[in-house]
């Protein structure tokens, strides 16, 4: 099914909202690109079902600015979008509980969280991005935090003195948010892996409710080229789906194509490589 110039315009009109769906009347086949960003980090999603193009609009329409479109839906993929919001210079802290003061259960780990972020706040009331993950372990099931935020605004040393419940212990390999390999789906992934300590029901990661607006929502077009990725790009990672042909009938083009753009020069950089043991 193509979708004509004069459907596009009706498919304009019947959404009130300002949905970015452009057409190209070029000849080529045509290309439907979802495109998400967050900091540094572009997310984009092509199909050649031209159909998808009503769907990928209704998605931009409902406004959230992490879950929409659908296509990024799961836990892990909304984490990396605000994890993204720390660009180049987000730190990763682990908050450990002495004896006196470990938690008997989920809840009193979320009470604890809620003071330390009561502490933050009244010593620097401009910090406004931190995202955080409970865990239990797998081997000791014994509760500690997992805590991200800006390394200028909220670097070690503070983090140690304002968290009074015991040790803040970052590890080499857990300290940066942004990984060269994997971008920032290594900590995303990290944070949303099962823990059966976490109660049924219960999000075991969050974030600030700042961060919601940071977030700005995907825009949608029409085209007939892939979208390009820069060749100096920090990071870059690509995924599709099989193509096959059942009967006569192909099925649907599907690919992810995400990069996180180079600094810019003068940004301030806090990578593993920064990191001293």
């Amino acid at each position: 099914m193509r979708l004509s110039a004069s459907g596009i315009g009706v498919l304009l009109t019947s959404f009130a909202m300002p949905c970015m769906l452009r057409c190209s009347m070029s000849e080529g086949p045509r290309l439907c690109v979802v495109t998400q960003r967050a900091g540094p980090l572009t997310k984009t999603y092509t199909t050649d079902r031209t159909s998808r193009v009503e769907w990928a609009a209704r998605q931009q329409c409902r406004g959230s600015p992490f879950s929409d479109p659908m296509i990024w839906g799961k836990s892990e993929q909304k984490l990396e979008l605000y994890l993204a919001l720390f660009g180049f210079s987000g730190a990763h802290y682990v908050l450990t509980f002495r004896d006196a003061d470990l938690p008997r259960d989920f809840g009193g780990v979320k009470r604890r969280l809620a003071a330390f972020v009561r502490r933050v706040r009244r010593r620097y009331p401009e910090v406004r991005r931190y995202v955080y993950g409970v865990e239990a372990g797998h081997e000791h099931d014994r509760w500690h935090l997992h805590f991200v935020a800006d390394e200028q605004e909220l670097p070690l040393e503070t983090v140690a003195e304002l968290w009074r419940y015991g040790f803040v212990n970052p590890g080499y390999h857990e300290y940066p948010v942004l990984c060269q390999d994997d971008g920032y789906r290594r900590l995303a992934h990290y944070l949303c892996k099962p823990d059966r300590m976490i109660p049924l029901g219960r999000h075991r990661w969050g974030a600030a409710k700042e961060m919601r607006c940071m977030i700005p929502p995907p825009t949608v077009r029409v085209q007939t080229r892939r979208p390009g990725v820069p060749k100096d790009a920090f990071w870059t990672g690509f995924e599709a789906a099989p193509v096959r042909k059942v009967g006569g009938q192909s099925s649907p083009l599907m690919e992810y194509s995400d990069w996180i753009a180079a600094p810019k020069p003068g940004t301030y950089q806090f990578l593993e490589a920064d990191v001293k043991t």
